[in-house]
Formats: C-alpha cells, sequence, structure tokens
C-alpha cells in the first residue's frame, strides 16, 4: 500500500519497526509505547499497518480513512476426534435410547396385564407365560413372525402399534446411522462464541498485550468483557508468545488458549501452521462479536496535506479494487478451508425431533386398556344380567313344580 502511495505522490519512504515490537498502548505513566507512540512523538510521519481506531488512540494520534473492515473473532484448538467405538449408538441421543427401552419394557408389562385381566371368552385359550410375552414383542422390533397371535382385540391393538413404532423407530435410526457412517464429519467446536467462550473454564482466552484488545476488554463495561479480562490477567502474561510464530501456533495448542484478534490475522496463523505442521489443528470460530475499522495513523496537527494525501490515496485504491487484489493474494484459500467448509455437523435426533413417536405409541397402549375396561365393564352387566335371568327362570320353576305339587 505504501508503495502504492508512493508511486500515485512520488515520494520516497523508509520503513521502521517500532523497537519494542508493540502496536500501542497506554503507560500507567499516561505515555504510549510501540507505533503509536512514535507517531505521538514525531519519530515518524505515519504508521502504516491495519490500526484498531479506538477512542484511546484517538485523544493522541489522528487516523486515515479505515482501508478495511474486519470482523474480530477467536482461533481454538480443535477437539480430538471421537472414537468410532460407539458409532451404533449415536444415531440417537441417550435420553432416546433410554425412553425407547423404559416405554417397550413398560408397554410390554401393561399389555401382559391387561391380557391377564381382560375377560376370558374362550376357556380353551392357552394363557401365555411372561417370557413367552416378551418373545413375542421381540419377534415384533426385529419384523419376524409371530407363531401365535393372540385373539382378543387389546393385546392384537398394542402390538400392531408397536410394530409400527418399531417399524418407524428402525427407518429413521438406519438413515441417521448411514449419514454418520458416510458423511465427512466436522468436529464442533467447544465454544461457538465469546459468551460461551466467557463462561467456560477449560479454555484460555489470549491477546496480544498493549494492545487495542487489551484496552477493549480491561475497559470493557459488559459482563462478558470483564469475564474474558480476569481470564486473561490470570494467565501468566504473553505465556503464548514466542520468538517464532510457529512456536507461537505450538504454544496456542499446548495450552490450549483461545487467541482473540482479526479474522484475516487469524487466517494467516492458521495458514502458516498447516504449512508448518501439515496439520488442520485449529478452528477459527465464524461467529464475530464485534468489527474492527483498521487505519494508517498519523501525528495530531499532521504536516500540511499528509492526511489529505494518504486519504485520498486510500480512497483511489479502494475504488480500484487494489484492496481485493492484494487480499486474494496475500489470503489464499488452505486445504483446510477447504475441507472444514464441506463437513456438516451431524447431530443425534432427540426426543424433541422424534417424541411424537412415543405420544402416538403410549395412546395406543392407553387405548388398548380403555378397551379392556370397556370389555371388562361389559362383562360385568352381561354377568349380573345373565345371574339375573337365571335367577327370575329358577324362581318361576320353583313356583311351577309347587304348583304341580298342589295339583
Amino acid at each position: 500500500m505504501v508503495e502504492e502511495l508512493a508511486r500515485l505522490y512520488n515520494f520516497t519512504f523508509k520503513l521502521i519497526d517500532p523497537p519494542d515490537g508493540k502496536w500501542g498502548a497506554r503507560e500507567k505513566n499516561n505515555s504510549w509505547n510501540g507505533a503509536v507512540g512514535m507517531v505521538h512523538r514525531g519519530e515518524v510521519d505515519f504508521a502504516v499497518g491495519p490500526f484498531s481506531t479506538t477512542v484511546q488512540r484517538q485523544e493522541v494520534v489522528d487516523f486515515t480513512h479505515p482501508f478495511s473492515i474486519s470482523q474480530d473473532t477467536f482461533i481454538v484448538r480443535k477437539p480430538p476426534e471421537k472414537s468410532n467405538m460407539d458409532v451404533l449408538l449415536r444415531p440417537f441421543t441417550k435420553q432416546v435410547w433410554c425412553a425407547w427401552m423404559i416405554s417397550t419394557l413398560a408397554v410390554m408389562l401393561i399389555s401382559f396385564g391387561i391380557h391377564l385381566a381382560r375377560p376370558v371368552t374362550d376357556e380353551r385359550e392357552k394363557q401365555p407365560a411372561l417370557h413367552e410375552w416378551g418373545m413375542m414383542f421381540y419377534r415384533a422390533a426385529v419384523r419376524q413372525d409371530i407363531p401365535e397371535i393372540p385373539s382378543a382385540a387389546p393385546p392384537r391393538l398394542i402390538l400392531c402399534g408397536f410394530w409400527l413404532f418399531m417399524t418407524i423407530i428402525a427407518a429413521i435410526y438406519g438413515g441417521n446411522l448411514i449419514a454418520f457412517l458416510s458423511v465427512p464429519l466436522a468436529v464442533d467446536p467447544p465454544v461457538h462464541n465469546l459468551e460461551e467462550l466467557a463462561d467456560q473454564n477449560t479454555i484460555t482466552p489470549s491477546i496480544i498485550r498493549e494492545s487495542s484488545w487489551e484496552t477493549y476488554f480491561e475497559e470493557g463495561k459488559s459482563k462478558v468483557q470483564k469475564k474474558i479480562w480476569q481470564k486473561i490477567a490470570n494467565f501468566p502474561q504473553n505465556y503464548y508468545v514466542a520468538d517464532s510464530l510457529e512456536d507461537t501456533m505450538n504454544n496456542l495448542y499446548k495450552y490450549n488458549l483461545a487467541h482473540i484478534e482479526s479474522l484475516e490475522f487469524l487466517e494467516n496463523m492458521k495458514q502458516y501452521d498447516y504449512n508448518a505442521t501439515g496439520k488442520c489443528r485449529f478452528y477459527i470460530i465464524p461467529n464475530a462479536f464485534t468489527f474492527d475499522y483498521q487505519a494508517f495513523m498519523v501525528k495530531k496537527k499532521p504536516k500540511q496535506g499528509l492526511l489529505e494525501i494518504l486519504n485520498t490515496g486510500i480512497a483511489i485504491m479502494e475504488q480500484s479494487g487494489l484492496f481485493d487484489v492484494w487480499k486474494k493474494k496475500k489470503q489464499p484459500r488452505i486445504p483446510c478451508d477447504l475441507v472444514d467448509s464441506k463437513l456438516q455437523i451431524i447431530k443425534p435426533l432427540s426426543l424433541k425431533n422424534i417424541g411424537s413417536l412415543f405420544i402416538v405409541y403410549s395412546a395406543g397402549a392407553l387405548l388398548a386398556g380403555i378397551i379392556v375396561i370397556a370389555e371388562c365393564v361389559v362383562s360385568t352387566l352381561v354377568i349380573k344380567r345373565n345371574r339375573m335371568q337365571h335367577d327370575v327362570v329358577a324362581h318361576v320353576n320353583s313356583n311351577l313344580n309347587l304348583f304341580i305339587q298342589k295339583s
């Protein structure tokens, strides 16, 4: 960018790195270090780089028009891939498996009780034992032929409902199992946003000290900012910073840190780590929590026309599309990004997804119970009526015999 500005306005320049290697933050004595301090003291004409425009910095330096609006997020270590030992159980959550086993056992016992409690209309009908009744449900579950189907309506109704329930459950389970076995799975990151990062205790946030990030979290008013700063302050200062970027990435991985930076910078870090290790060890959280306006810095009351020249040059480069061209050249997509974009997070089905099946299943058992109760009531009424008829006939026959004897 500076070379393009020099070409546009025909000037020469010399790049100087800050002696302390810092971006710039306010010291306890209200002086400024880093690049901000150099600009403020007039040691350089202007500072080139993606400097975040903050209120504190604007008190001592002026900023050009922003040449980039960056999304701010963080990078975390990818969790280890899950073992496939439990792949047969993954299609459903633990709650679904428990609900299925409990409901099946309950319906089997209830239906067996209903079968024993219902009125017996045929004395030649064989009463099955409990283990035989359980085997009948097992055959229905694996969709095998049932040698002896109960002749009464309530057990038949429960058995048909159970068979339909298991057929649907088996179809859902098979489809989800195929997805788990055939579709490449993305590893779900341990945290998904800054709020989750603040509320957990296994991953430590990290920032570049004495930068705009330190000001953002240290002076932030929200609960999330205060929690993040407390975690950062309790962690050894610059623990993750090393002599090389490779060692820095290894420290991020070793100490399980979540490094907070602009998205472009994190993509460069991720690309460098892949080039160095050949592995996709990190995951960039896509949910940005804020946006960062990046610009050049000049001294307050700069040399005449310097701020206008820089603003005009930035506008020319932006309108010509040079920024987009440079960004594409600087940040090519690495294999990790290509792989991650195709991965899908397949989640096991929960009761929220298939809870209606259990409701219908239970409704069938309830209906069978109502039918049994109705049968018992009707049977009781029929027995009472038969007894009354028998008593009437017996009384009539008794009176008739008495009459014949008197005659």
